[in-house]
């Protein structure tokens, strides 16, 4: 079956470019390659439609490659929650500065 080796190639493919984008914390490209992830299972999903078996190869590398991929939903979920935490903190420090540009106005300084 041609069509199947060629679809393991590029998921290890895949596995191994969004390993890297996650060592690089590079999430632009993390989120090029869920687009990319998407596509591929769906063309997988496609080819297997008609009843056809996956080998156990192609299994294990979409095994792969979601365990990859919840590695990197997790990531993001993590840095989401620090660039809150740091968009926090330059508010209350623009708050700060506000206020205190106010009370120089009312004091005359």
């Amino acid at each position: 079956m041609p069509h199947a080796s060629h679809e393991l190639r590029q998921l290890i493919v895949l596995c191994g470019r969004l390993q890297r984008a996650l060592e690089a914390d590079d999430w632009t490209r993390v989120g090029e390659l869920d687009s990319e992830t998407r596509s591929l299972l769906c063309d997988i999903d496609a080819l297997h439609a008609d009843g056809l078996t996956p080998s156990p190869e192609l299994l294990a590398a979409r095994r792969r490659l979601a365990s990859i991929h919840a590695e990197a939903m997790e990531r993001c979920r993590a840095e989401c929650a620090r660039l809150r935490d740091v968009l926090a903190r330059h508010v209350a420090q623009a708050d700060g500065w506000a206020a205190y540009r106010q009370l120089d106005g009312m004091t005359g300084e």
